[in-house]
């Protein structure tokens, strides 16, 4: 409540473009994958100020019609879920192509490069994501994603560490998995109840939001 408010709403509705997406100009990337990210964001925010509601039913529609203009064919997986987020924001059905996606690979994983262990677990967050607009249980190898959380839950970045849980919690992982990140999280927790990035001295607003 102290981090967003009125003004923060605001400035998302002004962000928003007569085509039905929303344009992140801080970011300057105006591509079609741009606008589903920044879409994605901008209802996310107003989603967690209780705003949607406020969306005319005029740009409503809009919207809608928008990405599901975009939801009529497989997508990457990180859009696939961006698009079925801000569908289930909207409280609009999932297209079918959208959801006709399996779980990336894991039994290659060991022998991933870090960027590309990075991309991967994106990948499953976005498969993770279309089946929960779904209201689907997401096929995911439980056991291989917490090995990874457990060698990573002190390293990895908060980005990934967010987008671990969030697979692991979907998936069915008993809490006591989930241990090393608490303790890790209660760490670096400062006394305004920001997080310190670790590369920081600070809390860091980023940090903190993935957290």
């Amino acid at each position: 409540a102290d981090v967003l408010g009125g003004d923060d709403a605001a400035a998302v509705h002004q962000a928003r473009n007569k085509g039905g997406w929303y344009v992140d100009s801080a970011l300057g990337n105006d591509s079609e994958a741009g606008r589903i990210g920044a879409t994605w964001a901008a209802l996310e925010v107003l989603g967690a100020l209780g705003r949607l509601d406020d969306l005319p039913a005029a740009d409503r529609a809009t919207t809608v019609d928008w990405l599901r203009s975009l939801a009529t064919k497989p997508r990457a997986l990180d859009q696939s879920g961006a698009l079925a987020r801000s569908l289930q924001l909207l409280k609009e059905p999932v297209s079918g192509a959208l959801t006709r996606v399996a779980a990336p690979r894991t039994d290659d994983f060991a022998g991933l490069t870090p960027d590309d262990r990075a991309v991967r677990l994106a990948d499953t967050y976005g498969y993770v994501l279309v089946q929960e607009a779904e209201r689907r249980h997401p096929a995911v190898p439980r056991g291989t994603w917490e090995a990874v959380l457990r060698d990573g839950a002190e390293t990895l970045p908060y980005e990934q560490l967010y987008q671990l849980v969030h697979v692991l919690k979907a998936a069915g992982s008993p809490q006591s998995v989930f241990a090393p990140v608490l303790k890790r999280l209660d760490r670096e927790r400062l006394d305004d109840g920001t997080v310190r990035d670790p590369d920081a001295y600070i809390g860091n607003p980023d940090a903190s939001l993935f957290v």
